[in-house]
């Protein structure tokens, strides 16, 4: 693959992850040649999942505080 070729492609990696690429086939075909986009794929879906479960933290954190702050309510009651 030419250079050209390669930096076009390379601009497409987050869309080829995001599954919001026409051009999945021939995304896919330069993976399998280059293990520098390959490992970029790889890390930039390790970051998304990261991120994915940040969100599923604070949902879980802000859950556990409205937990808290009911006890802490009925304790005022009491």
């Amino acid at each position: 693959m030419s250079t050209w070729a390669h930096r076009r492609t390379k601009r497409l990696l987050t869309a080829y992850v995001d599954g919001e690429l026409d051009q999945t086939a021939a995304v896919a075909a330069h993976l399998r040649e280059c293990w520098g986009c390959s490992g970029d794929v790889a890390v930039t879906r390790m970051v998304k999942r990261s991120l994915r479960n940040l969100g599923d933290r604070d949902r879980d954190h802000d859950t556990l505080g409205a937990l808290r702050l009911r006890r802490f309510a009925a304790q005022l009651g009491t």
